[in-house]
């Protein structure tokens, strides 16, 4: 399971581009009921993306967190030689960052569509 959750996180980043199709696709159709005239979010758009945000922050912290535990498992060695002017720690600090982003902005997408079909 751990492999296998290792593997899920190296693979974030084809998964936000996987998921922003049907986030916009989804927001496209139901635009009308998240947007006002003007283009600007309406109450239900403002409470869905805040609702989004704020819930996509707790895993998205346990999943960098998780990464960098396990760090040697879910990076590889190229990924190292690309970062071959900075020291393991600088590495591990930058991976942590962009997992934490990447994480977050895969669980907003996921919460942001879920809420979607609810409204």
């Amino acid at each position: 399971m751990k492999t296998f959750l290792c593997w899920g996180i190296s693979k974030l980043e084809g998964l936000f581009g996987l998921l922003i199709w049907p986030a916009m696709f989804i927001i496209g159709d139901k635009e009308q009921l998240i947007f006002n005239q003007q283009g600007q979010l309406n109450a239900d758009g403002w409470i869905l993306f805040l609702t989004a945000i704020i819930g996509a922050a707790i895993p998205a912290i346990f999943t960098a967190i998780y990464a960098i535990k396990h760090f040697d498992e879910v990076t590889s060695y190229s990924m190292l030689f690309h970062l071959s002017r900075s020291s393991m720690l600088d590495s591990k600090i930058k991976y942590f960052f962009r997992t934490l982003f990447v994480a977050g902005l895969n669980w907003t997408l996921v919460i942001f569509i879920v809420g979607l079909f609810c409204i």
